[in-house]
């Protein structure tokens, strides 16, 4: 399970929705199972440790009706308790009709980004959708932006 940072997630999410679960057996399956997933204290792992934190996730209900749904995480790898490796992921969808099934999509993909990440991993590397951050949105939200509309 990849934990939540503080106050981040509501309690709908949380208890319903299983992609927070799914997400570390996304990334097993997606690097050829090439990662090992330790659910125990990290620090009494041996060899490389990739720690996830998920950072934001919106996800209303009511389907595509009430826009995208998405999630945004953090990672570090470390060998022998020094980082060489961190990123900041994010993933967005608007196609399913339920939210739960919504962020599993979107955990596939972050899956998918973060094994092929773990091939070669570098710091403070961008994945997926935080690749095309602009002015502090996604993009998709900074071009659907009503004219005028003032970005942060």
């Amino acid at each position: 399970m990849v934990p939540y940072a503080d106050g981040v997630g509501s309690d709908a999410i949380r208890k319903e929705c299983a992609w927070d679960k799914d997400l570390s057996k996304h990334i097993v399956r997606y690097s050829k199972r090439k990662t090992v997933v330790i659910a125990k204290d990290p620090s009494m792992a041996t060899g490389k440790v990739l720690t996830l934190t998920i950072t934001k996730v919106h996800a209303i209900g009511g389907g595509w009706y009430t826009g995208a749904k998405f999630a945004d995480l953090q990672g570090e790898l470390r060998e022998g308790g020094q980082l060489i490796g961190s990123f900041k992921a994010a993933r967005q969808t608007t196609s399913t009709h339920t939210t739960c099934g919504a962020l599993d999509r979107v955990g596939k993909a972050l899956g998918k980004d973060i094994a092929e990440w773990l091939k070669a991993p570098t710091l403070d590397a961008r994945l997926g959708d935080e690749k095309v951050v602009v002015a502090g949105l996604t993009w998709w939200r900074a071009v659907t932006a009503p004219p005028g509309f003032p970005l942060p």
